[in-house]
């Protein structure tokens, strides 16, 4: 489930009732004479993001007939229902949507509000000067610049200033956790998605399971490998963050965390989570919301021996790399990709029990959880998350 961190005090959010942005791209073609106009769209993946291309045919857009600006508008509707539907992750209940598009008319009326094809050519004429070069005379007198530096360049110092300072830690949060992160004032330039997770790939990969290696008698860095059934899809997982993180994931943008004591049923049951580090990403105004994205996979092995060799080697070594592995049935060996392991520092492990509403890590607990809580801890933090996250769960339905 999405969640929302805000900067400096931490306070997750499970309620959405609008729509997070997913990363995605939009790319128009060159103009041909096969397109069935008004334009053609197709939505594809670039990448693991979600990318739109628009062929467009040749046509006036101050010249449309009453039946092309139709046509026009409906084209555009059938657009962005399909951006809605592939971009946004929305967590809206269906009666909403409904009265929203259907009832109200929205995108209708958006649509008509914004569309200003021919009314532009009667107002500006046929030919508008929509460019700055559109507007210079040849033959006007030229003002060379004279100034030394950018127009903005104390700001730019300040800000350069200000992403030197050492990275706040985030703190848990005390206030009530909103149900929407767009309560009160905060504005859509406040609002930035991070995410490293691309999901599109991760869908495709499906990832299974988690797999240890480690050396014996040696102080070497232990290995944590993601089961993947598919491949390929692994592999582009792991070649995108090593672009974007490095071989070594330095300033461990990439948070991992292992989640122990889920279920008392299984003791050695547990949850692997990975996602965003928001911790790297608090340099600016305090009240800003960052949306992030998490995945999360559970283990319910018979035994627990193997995570608990792989954690008594990384605490011996400081250090673990994180590759992807191939599963390709359940018989079978896993089969882990080195080249394209990522060295890292830091990992998380926590217990259950102690993960509270306002806890960063409280996007790995799930209602149907049956936490391990010890002995006279009847305030168990991990109560009131499970149960917030039922209320939601109900509010929802």
């Amino acid at each position: 489930m999405p969640a929302v961190w805000r900067k400096v005090k931490f306070v997750p959010i499970y309620c959405l009732t609008l729509g997070q942005q997913v990363e995605a791209t939009a790319r128009l073609t060159q103009k041909s004479d096969f397109v069935e106009p008004p334009f053609e769209f197709d939505v594809k993946e670039h990448e693991g993001r979600p990318s739109v291309e628009i062929s467009t045919g040749v046509f006036h857009a101050h010249k449309m007939t009453h039946e092309a600006q139709r046509q026009m508008k409906d084209k555009l509707i059938e657009l962005l229902v399909k951006i809605l539907a592939e971009v946004f992750v929305l967590d809206v209940s269906e009666q909403s949507l409904k009265k929203l598009f259907y009832d109200e008319h929205a995108l209708n009326r958006a649509v008509d509000f914004t569309s200003s094809f021919v009314t532009l050519g009667n107002v500006l004429g046929y030919a508008p000067k929509t460019s700055l070069d559109a507007w210079i005379d040849v033959n006007s007198e030229d003002f060379p610049l004279k100034r030394l530096e950018e127009w903005d360049a104390a700001e730019r110092k300040a800000k350069d200033a200000a992403a030197d300072k050492p990275v706040s830690k985030i703190t848990k949060g005390t206030e009530e956790p909103p149900t929407s992160p767009w309560q009160g004032k905060t504005s859509h330039a406040d609002m930035e998605t991070i995410s490293l997770i691309r999901l599109a790939l991760w869908d495709r990969a499906q990832w299974s399971g988690t797999f240890f290696m480690w050396p014996e008698n040696s102080e070497y860095p232990p290995m944590l490998a993601l089961l993947f059934k598919s491949a390929d899809a692994g592999i582009d997982i792991f070649s995108h963050w090593q672009k974007e993180l490095g071989k070594i994931d330095k300033q461990d943008r990439l948070r991992f965390t292992i989640i122990r004591g889920i279920n008392k049923n299984n003791i050695h049951a547990y949850r692997v989570v990975v996602g965003s580090n928001p911790e790297m990403n608090l340099a600016g105004d305090a009240s800003k919301l960052f949306f992030m994205v998490n995945r999360m996979n559970t283990m319910e092995p018979s035994s627990g021996r193997n995570l608990t060799a792989f954690l008594a080697q990384y605490n011996l070594a400081k250090a673990y790399y994180l590759a992807p592995a191939v599963l390709q049935d359940g018989s079978s060996e896993p089969e882990p990709i080195l080249e394209k392991s990522i060295l890292k520092r830091e990992l998380n492990v926590r217990q259950a029990w102690e993960i509270g509403r306002n806890d960063i890590d409280a996007t790995g607990i799930r209602d149907d959880d049956e936490p391990i809580i010890p002995e006279g801890r009847s305030d168990a933090p991990v109560v009131e998350v499970i149960k917030w996250l039922k209320e939601c769960s109900r509010s929802i339905d």
